[in-house]
């Protein structure tokens, strides 16, 4: 399936628009504040729906304020998504969002917000209302949701940043979707708790750490009461360790030079900005690939806004699905 239709209503810029895509990519076009990243916004917020890792949400600052009259009552925030089925199948897989049969015959895939002000006791609260189809109140399932999934890469990016080693950082994302049978993943955490918890160096920097710590503990705690403390590696869980690869660039190539004397790598940091940012896309466009292979049926996007910030290229925003 692909994206076929967005119509926003009454948010931020936008007071009504409907936005029509094709399948493939999507090039938005037009001046500083005609809503260019106001139609990215809303899809973030709509393709993140259900997810854990949500970071835009609708706040009562993004209402549409009709700038002509300002008596006007602020009318709901609407986001209405109309997907094209491309195979049969989809209108099982994605049944939640199954609409009924048009006058042509023909059946689409449809997701719908509805963002509203809730004023109780003085608080003003947004609340919202989400369903599938095309009759409200039709519930979806995490597990359609979990099929919807995309990337934004925002015009004042930190490639270094994203590509730290910690939790949930790109670099991670991929190899966890590289390698995703649990007992595999497993398998090749222990053969890295085997390795350091077999070697003599390092168990006795281990044991001499944990000593010294225990000695002070001993020395400040009361007499028959004394505390003591295990000091082990980190549990070697697979989604762990791949959180923790680093990228590093080459300095020479592999036949320029043998010496251990001299910096072979350059960190992130010692990149510039342009090249960090290709390292980043690269791995995105990495991971976006690799899920698409494992997830055939799944709705995958990337929305890119100000590309020029990132090819170097006069273009407005963009999206690709």
């Amino acid at each position: 399936m692909y994206l076929k239709k967005l119509w926003v209503k009454n948010f931020r810029c936008i007071k009504d628009a409907t936005i029509d895509l094709n399948e493939g990519v999507n090039i938005l076009i037009g001046e500083n504040n005609s809503g260019k990243t106001a139609i990215l916004d809303a899809l973030r917020i709509c393709l993140s729906y259900g997810k854990q890792w949500r970071e835009i949400y609708v706040s009562s600052s993004d209402f549409h304020i009709d700038k002509g009259d300002p008596k006007t009552k602020t009318g709901d925030i609407e986001f209405h998504l109309y997907f094209e089925v491309q195979r049969e199948e989809e209108t099982g897989i994605y049944n939640d969002l199954l609409s009924a049969v048009d006058d042509k015959g023909k059946r689409e895939l449809q997701l719908h917000f509805r963002y509203f002000i809730e004023e109780r006791k003085g608080i003003r609260r947004v609340k919202y209302r989400v369903w599938g189809g095309d009759k409200e109140g039709q519930s979806i399932t995490p597990e359609v949701l979990d099929l919807i999934y995309f990337i934004h890469l925002d015009a004042l990016r930190d490639a270094v940043q994203h590509l730290r080693p910690v939790r949930g950082n790109k670099l991670g994302e991929l190899f966890a979707q590289i390698v995703t049978d649990g007992e595999k993943q497993d398998t090749l955490a222990k053969k890295v708790r085997s390795t350091l918890g077999e070697d003599k160096d390092w168990t006795d920097l281990i044991r001499q750490g944990k000593e010294k710590v225990n000695e002070h503990l001993k020395e400040t705690t009361i007499r028959g009461k004394e505390q003591m403390v295990e000091i082990d590696f980190l549990p070697f869980e697979f989604r762990r360790i791949v959180d923790n690869l680093r990228v590093q660039t080459p300095v020479y190539s592999d036949t320029v030079l043998e010496s251990k004397e001299r910096q072979r790598y350059f960190e992130l940091y010692q990149n510039g900005l342009g090249y960090n940012n290709l390292i980043y896309i690269a791995t995105v466009l990495g991971d976006l690939k690799r899920r698409k292979e494992l997830y055939g049926d799944a709705y995958v996007s990337l929305l890119i806004e100000e590309p020029e910030a990132h090819l170097g290229e006069e273009m407005g925003s963009n999206l690709y699905s």
